[in-house]
């Protein structure tokens, strides 16, 4: 890869972050498209990556898109509770990497 199309790549990430991050009411609809995804998809297939690594990615992706869940379904639990930002996004975040640690050790058997 060269650093055009890896500056490329960065550049259209960060636009689409900052785009979802300033879309106020809708950013949680944009922010939900897996429009990373779509785009690591491409950047795979544009680096010669076979289909097969493609469905391989895709399949692993499901799984961590659930563990991911615990984040999103712990931190609004914290934070309707009395938990200020910043300890119920720790908390959720710490539950969450929990969550993926137990995905990764489950698909290593």
């Amino acid at each position: 890869m060269t650093f055009l199309q890896a500056a490329i790549k960065a550049g259209l990430s960060g636009i689409i972050v900052y785009f979802a991050s300033e879309a106020g009411q809708k950013s949680a609809l944009i922010a939900s498209i897996p429009i990373v995804s779509v785009l690591v998809m491409i950047w795979m297939h544009q680096d010669g990556k076979t289909m097969e690594d493609l469905v391989t990615f895709s399949k692993d992706l499901v799984w961590m898109v659930l563990a991911s869940l615990v984040l999103f379904i712990s931190f609004p639990i914290l934070a309707s509770n009395g938990l200020s930002f910043w300890p119920a996004l720790a908390v959720g975040c710490a539950l969450t990497m929990l969550a993926y640690g137990g995905v990764v050790m489950a698909m290593a058997d």
